[in-house]
């Protein structure tokens, strides 16, 4: 692995860098803005609902298939 060259002294360190660049583009330190816009974009999963098993083959016999007496 090649060695890191050596930063200037009067460079700033990286998150003083992004929080000045992030000020530049409007960004705020209000959480509302972003959990709004986070929930348009990401949407909350879909919980699948739990349904009736089909009769037909796969149901099983007793439970779900009409007794012979009955019909």
């Amino acid at each position: 692995m090649p060695a890191r060259k050596p930063r200037p002294p009067d460079e700033k360190p990286q998150r003083e860098r992004f929080i000045e660049a992030a000020r530049e583009h409007g960004a705020s330190e209000d959480p509302e803005p972003f959990e709004r816009i986070f929930r348009q974009v990401v949407k909350p999963p879909q919980i699948p609902v739990a349904s009736k098993p089909r009769l037909g083959k796969t149901a099983v016999l007793g439970k779900y298939a009409p007794r012979s007496s009955q019909v």
